[in-house]
């Protein structure tokens, strides 16, 4: 009976390539420096915020602070030991066109103070003697889930009211009702699923917790109506601690803070900022510094992770091919591969960022596997069709799966996830396309020919390309087995 055939997969296309070299050569150089102005357009971005996902609270808040302020959440800070160089540092800092606002402690010393005691002492007088009585812990409970029972009934109304004049012309009076309305109905219930022994208990400390807080800001209010003239040698007795303790420290040191009216979270306006401020102090510190100069170690350190991979691969490739030739026909896949990557992304317009730029050094990796699997196989056979045999195959199927794994990050909401998903999808597609394209070209119109030794796959001794079987260990090499000889051999 007859033998089932193998199914071997094979992408066969790719030897018409092999067939018109200069054409295909010609055309992809022409093609590839026709659009090389395009990688111009392809930038780092620094803007941490482009990468958060869409609709991130933290990110709409920093945003709206941007818009209905005159600085940013980004601060830097000088630290000094006396009240005279927190005058003498105000006074250069303000001059900075990058600055917008200064705080410092001398920003909580008022003007015209004289005739404002005046003001606060006048109304202390009218309001007279104020003394503060603690309620009685007896709570008529009864009384109680009357008055809340009235009161939502009350709120209720009003919304219902809203409602039938327009709810569009006061939007955020109807929302703050509906919450209001939502929050004592929650506490209704939770009186009413207590006994009425807890339920008076709960009330009770809810009494007295607002009767701490109420006579604890009261007294504040009292105090500020009799306040003492605020001087530079009383300055640090005079002030309430909650502004005592942002300015001056327990060893007696005054901070300052400068605050920028820009969108520090584009990365050049940052590091100016940062340079503005070091003219008045190099020791200058805070939240923009610190970012400026994580920023800039993280770019350096990305630019020397590409290098070194690409000579650390380097190196290992020449290590296994032992001269620089066939290293360098090796290259071919990641070199026209990133070049062609860097012309998609400048055609799309995509940017590098402080995510995607990672895909680099993978990328290189990628590449130059690709093209050592394809030189490998071209020195054992000889055969410039490489691409359509079985370690074409196999190099294509390796870079689909990996193109699966890496697109399947461009579900993410988080932009800096997807962007290193688009950048390695494409990337490894390109890289792809330079090994079953590109390399086997070049291999056909320049690698030199007397470099072309044909081995056995098998015992890896000298052969002829056209005798049909091995004269050292037997392995059929004819036509009709060569899409198998790699099974063979293992």
């Amino acid at each position: 009976h007859k033998k089932s055939k193998a199914f071997v997969l094979r992408f066969s296309f790719f030897k018409f390539f092999i067939k018109y070299p200069k054409i295909v050569f010609i055309s992809i150089l022409v093609i590839t420096f026709s659009f090389i102005f395009l990688a111009s357009r392809v930038d780092l971005n620094l803007n941490l915020s482009a990468l958060q996902a869409e609709g991130l609270d933290s990110v709409k808040y920093e945003h709206k602070l941007m818009d209905n302020s005159n600085f940013s959440s980004w601060f830097g800070a000088f630290i000094v030991d006396n009240i005279k160089k927190v005058k003498k540092y105000v006074k250069q800092i303000k001059k900075l066109p990058m600055v917008g606002e200064v705080h410092s402690i001398l920003r909580v010393v008022p003007v015209n103070q004289d005739k404002k005691v005046a003001i606060l002492r006048s109304v202390r007088k009218r309001i007279g003697k104020i003394r503060f009585i603690k309620k009685n812990p007896n709570i008529n409970l009864v009384k109680f889930k009357r008055n809340l029972n009235e009161m939502i009934k009350y709120f209720s109304l009003s919304l219902e009211l809203l409602n039938i004049i327009g709810k569009k012309k006061i939007p955020k009076m109807r929302a703050q009702l509906i919450q209001l309305v939502s929050l004592l109905k929650k506490f209704k219930y939770l009186v009413n699923s207590k006994n009425p022994k807890q339920a008076k208990q709960i009330l009770v400390n809810l009494q007295k917790d607002f009767f701490k807080g109420f006579s604890k800001q009261m007294a504040m209010f009292i105090k500020g109506l009799n306040p003492n003239k605020i001087t530079e040698k009383n300055i640090e007795e005079t002030l309430p601690s909650d502004l005592k303790d942002r300015f001056l420290s327990h060893k007696k040191n005054y901070v300052i803070y400068a605050y920028s009216p820009y969108d520090l979270w584009e990365g050049k306006k940052m590091e100016e900022f940062v340079s503005q401020l070091r003219t008045v102090d190099k020791n200058v510190t805070g939240l923009a510094v610190l970012n400026a100069e994580n920023r800039q170690v993280m770019l350096v350190g990305f630019k020397r992770a590409a290098l070194f991979a690409f000579i650390i691969v380097f190196i290992i490739i020449f290590i296994d091919f032992r001269n620089f030739i066939d290293t360098l026909f090796a290259l071919i896949p990641v070199i026209f591969g990133l070049l062609w990557l860097v012309i998609i992304m400048g055609f799309f317009r995509l940017n590098f960022n402080f995510a995607n730029f990672f895909a680099v050094p993978i990328l290189i990796g990628i590449g130059i596997e690709n093209g050592v699997q394809m030189i490998h196989r071209f020195k054992e056979r000889g055969d410039y069709q490489v691409a359509e045999k079985s370690t074409g195959t196999g190099v294509i199927l390796t870079a689909l799966t990996t193109m699966s794994g890496f697109g399947a990050l461009l579900i993410a909401r988080h932009k800096g996830v997807f962007s290193l998903g688009m950048v390695m999808t494409i990337g490894v597609f390109t890289c792809l396309m330079a090994a079953m394209i590109m390399l086997p070209v070049c291999l056909k119109l320049l690698y030199p020919k007397k470099r072309i030794k044909i081995t056995c796959p098998s015992c890896e001794g000298l052969i002829n390309k056209r005798i049909k079987s091995c004269p050292h260990c037997g392995l059929d090499l004819s036509f009709n087995q060569q899409d198998i000889i790699d099974e063979e051999a293992t």
